[in-house]
């Protein structure tokens, strides 16, 4: 207990608010989809592969990023230097767009940059919220932090839409509000040294890392949200074309309304999270998989845009739900002084999720046209399985006992 969870001053407000805005996954994988039209036609000679890694290349980074590189830097660097580090170069990449407009190759350089700040800071964000809150008050940050995130995406993509239309590459002046969030960073985030192995009454030291069955389990909330994100980006991939092309519902301007929609029920969700986990204890990753179930089948069998909308904001609600959920339990099952190993696998796994769903549409095109309507179906059949196997796990907790954290909250 580090005694920051009862500060409400000034400044403890003012903390909470900081350690919010460093987790930055939403945002990365959101604002520069504005520009991407607007860069293709500023690089005509550019063919789609290198158009694609503008967006893709800065989460390829952040899967190396969180799988090899955050868990032993914070174990020997204060985690708040670790944070500065990444928002400089978050801020140097994201401003740097601006600069770089010689050739397609110069704009990739710069996103290298974004990926490495962004694969730093966002793991970190839930050890930080793991290390300075306990119990009810860290659940909420945890939702929190996913919802606000959302909110910022939302403002910064709409900012980014007006500083694109004046000019292409006026769209990366949006990065420079992170210096904003650097300065907080400095002011606000105390000193988070990595952590040290402390020493029994026998003298002996204890072990940092995890067991056997430690290992185990954290492997199986990974897998849990590996198989969730991959359904998940099918659904937010196919959106568009489902409206659009395949059910005739309307144009781009009928799609993004849609995605926002998709995007309002994440943000609701995520600051619902402390509520609903207080409700539904363990079996809120059940809710969580329920909604997304539930929301593409009310799209898969609609034939207008109001039930479509609906199952927007339901699947929305229980993506909203979900990372908070997984990273609970999985910060839960190491010490609470080494979150970041654990944090920076969910991270991983979920930007690793977003690259294997582009392999699913063959997969359903064994069994059924691959259509877009066929796979919002598919996503809501493995979500129900995911539901029905979650549960089985949950009633059977094969492995209860195991974590390093006792799990006060929710198991």
């Amino acid at each position: 207990m580090t005694g920051i969870t009862a500060d409400l001053n000034f400044k403890g407000i003012l903390r909470r608010i900081t350690v919010l805005f460093i987790f930055l996954l939403n945002c990365e994988v959101t604002v520069v989809s504005t520009g991407m039209g607007a860069i293709t036609k500023a690089f005509p000679d550019a063919g789609p592969i290198l158009i694609n890694l503008v967006y893709t290349f800065p989460i390829l980074i952040m899967v190396f990023m969180n799988f090899f590189v955050v868990p032993p830097l914070a174990k020997r660097y204060d985690k708040k230097s670790l944070v500065m580090v990444a928002l400089v170069l978050y801020i140097i990449g994201g401003v740097g767009g601006v600069f770089a407009t010689g050739s397609i190759f110069q704009i990739i350089g710069m996103r290298a940059f974004v990926g490495l700040g962004a694969g730093i800071a966002a793991p970190l964000c839930g050890a930080i919220i793991n290390e300075l809150y306990d119990g009810r008050d860290k659940q909420n940050m945890l939702g929190w932090a996913n919802g606000v995130d959302s909110l910022m995406a939302i403002i910064l993509v709409m900012i980014a839409g007006y500083l694109c239309a004046i000019k292409w590459n006026y769209l990366f002046w949006v990065y420079s509000y992170f210096f904003i969030v650097l300065l907080m960073v400095a002011y606000a985030l105390p000193s988070l040294p990595p952590p040290k192995a402390a020493e029994s009454s026998e003298k002996k030291k204890v072990k940092l890392s995890y067991n056997g069955k430690q290992k185990f389990k954290l492997f199986l909330v990974c897998l849990y949200e590996v198989t969730f994100t991959i359904f998940l980006v099918v659904m937010m991939m196919k959106l568009s074309i489902f409206i659009e092309i395949d059910a005739k519902m309307g144009d781009a301007i009928i799609s993004s309304r849609a995605i926002s929609i998709t995007t309002a029920g994440i943000l609701v969700g995520s600051l619902l999270f402390g509520f609903a986990d207080k409700v539904f204890r363990r079996y809120t990753m059940i809710v969580s998989t329920l909604c997304v179930a539930s929301g593409t089948y009310i799209m898969f069998g609609g034939h207008a845009i109001t039930p479509v909308f609906i199952g927007c904001f339901i699947v929305g609600l229980g993506a909203g739900l979900n990372l908070p959920t997984v990273q609970s339990r999985a910060l839960a099952i190491g010490i609470k002084a080494d979150g970041t190993f654990a944090n920076a696998m969910i991270i991983g796994i979920m930007n690793g999720g977003q690259f294997l769903a582009t392999f699913v549409e063959k997969g359903v095109a064994l069994f059924v046209e691959p259509t877009a309507r066929n796979l919002l179906g598919s996503v809501s059949v493995a979500m129900l399985a995911i539901t029905v196997i979650t549960l089985i796990y949950l009633i059977a907790d094969p492995l209860k006992g195991v974590n390093a954290n006792p799990e006060t909250v929710a198991k």
